[in-house]
């Protein structure tokens, strides 16, 4: 068996056709497509108001809390997303001090996770919810609405600040815990999380609410027969047939007011609930045929059963530490749940909740330029920037 002497690494030839525009020092950066976010191309609108806002605000982030990140920047070619991280050069013993710095300035934000979030994070994030939603789509002019699309634009910016602001530390909350749970207790594997399961959360909300609604739907047989009958597409049409149907369709329009402003994929792009609600009755066929034992409310009854007990167990243990250990401990608990329950809540509201409420203003705009003739098709406004815009429909 004979080994081939390693090959000198080459830079890639970059094609006529699909050129790369590279600024200083890029190319020295390691650069990731951001498949989980976006698994496909983006469009410019979408580029503009979403793909490269969480680089924008995580590196606010990092300056925030001192962290020894210099940036994350985000470039999208050819409508594909990809990151890089900038780190701090610096000698070890800076580079300790810059540690030391970002745990200062960290710790205390951790420690008040839910105070913030009560007190501050979400209010303004509603604040910006309600300004997109004053919008007036039905009656305002053209040059108003393109107006609140450059406001959406500010206003979407600062989400993705106050994104990083908060998940950052709630992140570190969890991981923090983690770590010193294995130092008390010799733990392996997930055994910290169990502890942190089973709380409740905006996630845990809609999925109890839908629930709550398939069981009013097996209160009609004529509901159910829909459900268990037709494509989720059909449903809402085949139940607008009759009086049962209709009623239960009320009940249907509740949940999507006040969960619906989510979609099956993350973009703004993509449909809310509210829009097409398919993915939603696919889960109410799939709940009106489980029985109450098998309910997600029932799952998650059981875990935070376990998980209580899991607490008192690690409690037990504690007696034996000194009490500036224990309250360190409950500290950390704390601080770890309402991390956990951050990254669930602000997703909720943030990447979900407030970019529909700028993808509605998009919409409309997109509506009105069709209208004009500016345009063939309102989503072809996704192919446009707010820069670029007509304010005129011209």
């Amino acid at each position: 068996m004979s080994i081939s002497p390693p090959v000198a690494p080459q830079a890639l030839p970059v094609p006529d056709d699909f050129p790369v525009a590279l600024g200083d020092g890029d190319e020295q950066l390691f650069w990731q497509r951001d498949r989980m976010h976006f698994p496909g191309q983006v469009l410019p609108l979408e580029a503009e108001l979403v793909a490269t806002g969480p680089g924008a605000g995580m590196t606010r982030a990092f300056r925030l809390y001192e962290l020894p990140m210099r940036a994350m920047l985000t470039k999208v070619v050819h409508g594909y997303t990809y990151n890089a991280s900038v780190p701090v050069i610096a000698p070890p013993e800076e580079l300790d001090e810059l540690g030391r710095r970002a745990e200062a300035k960290m710790l205390p934000v951790i420690l008040r996770l839910r105070e913030l979030w009560d007190r501050e994070w979400l209010p303004e994030i509603r604040d910006h919810i309600d300004a997109l939603e004053a919008v007036d789509l039905r009656t305002g002019s053209l040059s108003e609405l393109v107006a609140g699309l450059e406001d959406a634009r500010s206003r979407l910016a600062r989400l993705w600040d106050l994104h990083m602001e908060i998940v950052l530390p709630a992140y570190m909350a969890v991981s923090e815990f983690d770590e010193f749970y294995r130092d008390l207790f010799a733990g392996e594997g997930f055994d910290a999380y169990r502890l942190l399961q089973g709380l409740d959360n905006k996630t845990v909300e809609v999925g109890r609410d839908l629930w709550w609604l398939s069981r009013i739907a097996l209160r009609s047989p004529e509901v159910v027969d829909v459900l268990e009958r037709e494509a989720a597409a059909a449903v809402p049409a085949a139940l607008a047939r009759s009086e049962a149907g209709q009623a239960f369709l009320a009940e249907l329009d509740i949940h999507l007011a006040a969960y619906g402003r989510r979609c099956a994929t993350w973009g703004i792009t993509q449909p809310s609930f509210i829009e097409d609600p398919a993915p939603v009755i696919k889960v109410l066929k799939d709940y009106v045929g489980r029985a109450e034992a098998d309910s997600p409310v029932a799952e998650v009854e059981r875990l935070a059963d376990e998980r209580e007990a899991a607490i008192a167990e690690a409690r037990e243990r504690l007696q034996a530490y000194p009490a500036p250990v224990v309250a360190q401990f409950e500290a950390m608990l704390e601080a770890a749940q309402a991390g956990l329950t951050l990254t669930e809540d602000h997703n909720f509201w943030i990447d979900f909740y407030g970019v529909d409420a700028a993808r509605q203003i998009v919409m409309e705009v997109g509506r009105r330029l069709t209208i004009e003739g500016a345009i063939d098709t309102p989503a072809d406004i996704f192919w446009l920037t707010v820069v670029t815009l007509p304010p005129n429909g011209h």
